[in-house]
C-alpha cells in the first residue's frame, strides 16, 4: 500500500527491516518481498534478475498461489498477452487453486484492462520464465 501511495521512504524502511530479520530466502514470503522490491526498483535488468530468483523459489514451492500470481506480472509471455495469462490461470484454477487475486486477474483480462498500468508499469520486456501448473 505504501508503494502504491508513493510513500517510498516508509516502504523502504519496512522492506529493509524485513530483509534484516527474515532468514528463509526460499519461502513464498521472500518471493513476495522480492516482488515488492521490483515495484520499488523498476530497472528492467533488476526486474529480470529478481524474476529469475522468484522463479527458482516457485520451483521449490510449486503450490504457492502468490508466487504464481506474481510471475503472471513478471513473465513477458503473460504480461503482454491476456490470452496466455487467462490460459495459465485456467490451468492453475483447474488444478484446484482458487484465490481472490486470480479472480481479479481474470476479470481484468476479460475487461481488457491488463496493460502496463494494471501491472503497475513494472516492465517493458522480460526474459521468458517457463512455468505453468
Amino acid at each position: 500500500m505504501l508503494i502504491a501511495n508513493r510513500q517510498r521512504q516508509d516502504a523502504e524502511w519496512i522492506l529493509d527491516e524485513f530483509k534484516k530479520t527474515w532468514t528463509d530466502n526460499k519461502s513464498p514470503l521472500w518471493g513476495y518481498y522480492l516482488y515488492l522490491m521490483t515495484l520499488m526498483d523498476r530497472e528492467p535488468a533488476y526486474i529480470d534478475r529478481t524474476a529469475r530468483e522468484i522463479e527458482l523459489i516457485f520451483r521449490e514451492n510449486p503450490d504457492s498461489d502468490i508466487l504464481f500470481w506474481i510471475l503472471l506480472f513478471l513473465k513477458e509471455q503473460y504480461y503482454n498477452n491476456s490470452f496466455h495469462k487467462l490460459k495459465a490461470i485456467e490451468n492453475w484454477v483447474g488444478s484446484g487453486c482458487i484465490t481472490i487475486y486470480l479472480y481479479r486477474s481474470i476479470l481484468s483480462c476479460m475487461q481488457g484492462t491488463i496493460s502496463a498500468d494494471a501491472a503497475w508499469k513494472i516492465r517493458d520486456t522480460s526474459a521468458g520464465l517457463g512455468y505453468e501448473k
